[in-house]
């Protein structure tokens, strides 16, 4: 006997007409005068919420060079794939729409690379899975879907070879391309520079740093997001006034890059905070990569003040459901520049462990100072001075890594 549950029953009575009454709200959020008029803040937050459901919704036609559900749904196709002792089975509360959505990709205008991604998983599943009717609905609206248009893979990309574009093995253990010692150095390199010389900054070596970033983790491999590079000093300088945390540089800045999140990417509000996540790890991987070309950058926070957000949207064009994560200055960086030290925190209060180190020699009951807070260095030998790269760490202007020189090309 199922005991009635009046919080369930009330969740299936009014489920519908919520999801209506916030698609209602979406569609007039959604309107270039509700971009205008609402203002920042949380209510700047939930008006690009809403409006990217409708966004979402919209998205599924195929008509947008990214359709983000199918990305979400070849991603948990590919995963399913590359499980271990996978079931013989699986997919098959999503594998009819992924279908259809690939159906209206390739009859749409998404991108090639992104159809041919999505045509080689899908193929890699029908022939892997077993039998089931909606397997066999869903495969027979795949293979009646056009093909995707042939090419070559990307100059840079995660799979081995240029073969299918397919879950592969992990490469075996051994060194790594780049040791902890020439990461260091490059960590150390990489300051926050506000003194930039006036000519513009190449942009192949723009390009060539923002092709590293595109390699960045992203939630289901959404990549919700948009480099939106503006290298007009004087609009450059006109966008970083706005931010109101660059007074004093902005004046000198040649180029400035506004990173753009796109709610469209997500049907639930439960995902909002997934544009500042993926954000934050694609920009880091930028100025990392901006080191590597010999360009300089300044990240630069984008706080949710309402009477700056309505001047940036007019400013570059965002659309209701798009929000700006932050604003990163590049250029060349002025030779003799002072940047400030920037002092980190202690490892103390950077990390903590919820007990002793279970690798310490003699186990548990050995594993002397370990433990929460423990700021003690490895056993086999002294850390590195705070702010200061280990001994081993080779001289990031030398040797076969080195950075171009400012100018210079952007590929080796």
């Amino acid at each position: 006997m199922t005991l009635f549950n009046p919080r369930r029953a009330l969740r299936r009575a009014l489920g519908p007409a919520i999801e209506r009454g916030l698609d209602a709200l979406g569609r007039a959020a959604a309107t270039p005068r509700a971009a205008r008029a609402l203002p920042g803040g949380y209510l700047g937050e939930i008006r690009a919420v809403l409006a990217g459901r409708v966004m979402h919704q919209a998205n599924r036609d195929g008509k947008e060079a990214t359709h983000y559900h199918l990305r979400r749904a070849i991603h948990r196709l590919e995963k399913g794939l590359s499980m271990p002792g996978r079931r013989a089975v699986f997919g098959l509360d999503y594998i009819e729409e992924t279908a259809a959505a690939y159906a209206a990709a390739a009859r749409g205008g998404v991108d090639a690379e992104e159809l041919r991604w999505a045509h080689d998983v899908m193929a890699a599943y029908f022939d892997a899975v077993g039998e089931d009717p909606a397997i066999a609905r869903a495969e027979a609206a795949f293979r009646a879907a056009p093909p995707p248009p042939a090419g070559p893979a990307p100059a840079l990309h995660p799979w081995p070879g240029d073969g299918p574009r397919l879950p592969f093995p992990r490469p075996a253990p051994g060194a790594p391309p780049v040791g902890p010692g020439a990461l260091a150095a490059l960590a150390r390199r990489r300051r926050s520079v506000r003194w930039f010389r006036p000519d513009p900054p190449p942009r192949a070596q723009i390009d060539a740093a923002l092709d590293i970033a595109r390699l960045s983790p992203s939630a289901c491999n959404r990549q919700p997001l948009q480099f939106r590079v503006f290298d007009s000093p004087a609009r450059a300088q006109r966008i970083a006034a706005l931010a109101g945390g660059a007074g004093g540089f902005t004046e000198g800045m040649p180029c400035i890059v506004a990173l753009v999140g796109r709610m469209r990417a997500y049907p639930h509000a439960r995902d909002r905070r997934l544009i500042y996540v993926d954000g934050g790890l694609a920009a880091m991987s930028f100025m990392y990569a901006l080191e590597t070309v010999g360009l300089a950058s300044c990240p630069i926070n984008w706080p949710d003040v309402p009477k700056q957000e309505r001047r940036m949207r007019a400013e570059i064009g965002l659309a209701p459901d798009e929000r700006v994560v932050m604003l990163i200055a590049v250029g060349l960086p002025l030779e003799g520049g002072m940047i400030p030290s920037s002092a980190k925190v202690s490892m103390d209060l950077w990390r903590s462990y919820d007990g002793p180190d279970p690798a310490a020699a003699g186990g548990a009951d050995g594993a002397a100072g370990a433990g929460t807070g423990s700021g003690s260095a490895p056993a086999s030998g002294p850390a590195p001075a705070s702010g200061s790269a280990p001994a081993s760490a080779p001289d990031p202007a030398s040797g076969p890594d080195a950075a171009p020189a400012p100018g210079g090309p952007a590929r080796a």
